[in-house]
């Protein structure tokens, strides 16, 4: 095939690669006021590999290696009033956590040591590395009061506090130096 507009001659095969799943289940009880509790509950996970040629050229200039996964968890327990009732209420608690991780490695070879005028045929690496995990609590709760068949008076309220913690590191060997974040 000739090389044309739309045509790429990499010297590396890109590839990708995903796992996705989670679960969830939720639960209600009819309480003898007839308010109904729900708890529903949730766990996520995530995993990605990414391999790209991002030169997209048949000689060794640079790609990237990238490896990312996260999982997460949430559950909420909430109190709901019965439907129908001139005042209508709902409230509960909900809490979040999740761990993420992402490695990128941007590799440099051969070819772009000759383009920046180097004679080692050494490649090098720049690999910033981060994990993220978070944590977060919350209470809410609203009311609804119904003044007329057609109109009605709400409110309500929400709290969130939420923590991040996060950590970052970057390494780099060679001409890895060229790319990435300022070390």
């Amino acid at each position: 095939m000739e090389a044309g507009a739309y045509t790429i001659d990499q010297d590396k095969a890109p590839h990708e690669r995903r796992r996705n799943f989670g679960v969830s289940a939720t639960v209600s009880y009819a309480l003898p006021s007839g308010s109904t509790l729900y708890s529903i509950t949730a766990w996520r996970y995530a995993w990605a590999l990414n391999f790209q040629d991002n030169d997209l050229g048949p000689r060794d200039y640079y790609w990237i290696d990238w490896h990312d996964w996260q999982h997460q968890f949430s559950e909420e327990l909430r109190l709901e009033s019965p439907s129908g009732q001139r005042l209508t209420y709902s409230g509960g608690f909900y809490y979040f956590q999740s761990h993420a991780v992402s490695t990128h490695t941007d590799l440099a070879g051969a070819a772009f040591a000759q383009l920046i005028g180097v004679t080692s045929t050494d490649s090098g690496y720049v690999s910033p590395d981060g994990t993220v995990d978070t944590r977060s609590y919350a209470g809410y709760g609203n009311m609804k009061y119904q003044l007329t068949s057609r109109v009605a008076l709400s409110g309500g309220v929400r709290f969130t506090y939420e923590r991040k913690s996060i950590d970052f590191r970057q390494r780099a060997s060679g001409l890895g130096i060229f790319f990435g974040y300022p070390i």
